[in-house]
């Protein structure tokens, strides 16, 4: 339980690509799945079901998907942090991701973007930049090795 609880909410040490790739998977079906319990809480249809759609949120998600994010934020950091400390770099790293889709979703809400039929060109190349970003940073995080032997980050993991 210690070692779950390491992983899942502290931002100190390092992990192991296998060990972070299988709490990446454990966290998005988390989310996911806490997404369809609160739909009929708040009687929210899905994204693509509900008439009038924004471009935004038609690829991001709208508030439900905003709200399963926010109660997963702080174990997909602490995950992402350690797996920089294990490349044996800042865990600040980790806003090269998150401050970009907390803007977007900040841009949703405030209803920028178009629509699905006319998308604003600037929100459309900044939402396939970001996923080409965002690419790269799973890539990154779920391919490289760590650095073997302790760094100043903590112990090699086991």
């Amino acid at each position: 339980m210690d070692r779950f609880v390491f992983i899942w909410l502290r931002f100190t040490g390092r992990i192991k690509r296998t060990t972070w790739l299988a709490f990446a998977i454990l966290l998005a079906l988390l989310e996911y799945l806490t997404e369809l319990f609160l739909r009929p809480i708040f009687h929210w249809p899905l994204p693509a079901e509900a008439a009038g759609n924004g471009f935004l949120t038609t690829y991001l998600g709208d508030e439900v998907s905003l709200l399963a994010s926010l109660i997963f934020l702080w174990p997909s950091l602490a995950i992402d942090v350690k797996r920089w400390h294990d490349l044996g770099l800042s865990g600040w790293f980790v806003l090269i991701v998150y401050a970009p889709a907390l803007a977007l979703f900040g841009f949703e809400l405030a209803g920028a973007g178009g629509t699905v039929a006319q998308p604003d060109k600037a929100f459309a190349a900044s939402l396939y930049l970001f996923g080409l970003v965002v690419l790269l940073y799973f890539i990154i995080l779920a391919a490289r090795k760590g650095i073997p032997g302790a760094n100043r980050y903590g112990p090699s993991p086991e």
